[in-house]
């Protein structure tokens, strides 16, 4: 009897992870900033702000670099849920800013990509984005990329040895041993 609750125990365990959401399916993407991609602006904002369609984790990187090649980031960026918000410092140069970031999906997987803005009107020559973090190998983690496939797996292992020790206390009760 004690097999069969730990069998229905782990069964249960692995219908569960076999049930989830795999969220590693999908990475974190950028849905809007503000300000918008290629707007132009009277004046430089206080503060610039990404949302991405999913949840993001720490760390995050934000880099605003003014036309002349200055960082106008003032602080480290603030993450909250599916945001991120980058305090600016005041700046008066008119033409274009890139605004570079990377940032984390839940799942793990880095999301790095640059937004452009114009103050006053834009530069002849946009300037390239400065890199918004560390470096990181060109590839991910084993892992992160299979999140979703060694999910399955471990469910469906987890299930097998939950009929092995089913189908062993089934033989252990018929030949009278239990």
């Amino acid at each position: 009897m004690r097999m069969r609750a730990v069998a229905a125990v782990l069964a249960i365990i692995a219908l569960s992870l076999l049930g989830r959401p795999l969220h590693a399916s999908a990475h974190a993407s950028l849905v809007s900033s503000t300000p918008p991609d290629g707007t132009t602006l009277d004046a430089l904002p206080d503060e610039v702000t990404l949302t991405f369609d999913e949840s993001l984790d720490e760390p995050a990187f934000v880099t605003v670099t003014a036309p002349d090649g200055t960082a106008v980031a003032d602080g480290d960026p603030g993450v909250s849920d599916t945001q991120v918000s980058q305090q600016l410092e005041a700046a008066t140069t008119e033409g274009t800013y890139t605004l570079a970031f990377r940032v984390m999906s839940f799942d793990g997987h880095p999301v790095t990509d640059t937004v452009s803005f114009n103050v006053g009107h834009a530069s002849e020559a946009a300037s390239a984005g400065t890199d918004p973090g560390p470096d990181q190998a060109a590839g991910d983690s084993f892992i992160s990329d299979h999140v979703a496939s060694l999910t399955i797996a471990m469910g469906a292992l987890t299930l097998a040895i939950c009929l092995a020790i089913l189908r062993a206390g089934r033989s252990r009760h018929q030949h009278g041993d239990g």
